[in-house]
């Protein structure tokens, strides 16, 4: 009941614990793009799947907020921009067309 009453005073509160509604998250996204600002998300586990044990490690500690880095200081899996531009769509959607003769 309180979760319900403080989103109504504010949309940026989450629904549950780390989970936000979608309204908040496009709410916060709104704000960061006015400030000409970017949200990514971080996978470190993307790659790694193969091996259990260090795959549960990554996302356990990325979950802490931490990033992690490999032996030459390279960021571990994949940052996704979290809103892309309708540019940035169309060259995704792009890559992913094929010629058929």
């Amino acid at each position: 009941m309180l979760g319900k009453w403080l989103r109504a005073l504010s949309p940026f509160v989450a629904a549950e614990g780390d989970r936000m509604s979608e309204s908040a998250r496009e709410a916060a996204l709104d704000v960061l793009e006015r400030h000409k600002m970017k949200a990514y998300m971080y996978f470190p586990a993307i790659g790694h799947r193969n091996d259990p044990e260090l795959s549960h490690a990554l996302d356990v500690i990325s979950a802490a907020g931490y990033i992690i880095t490999d032996s030459s200081g390279g960021i571990v899996g994949k940052v996704a921009n979290v809103r892309l531009s309708s540019t940035e769509r169309a060259e995704q959607k792009r890559a992913t067309f094929k010629i058929v003769e």
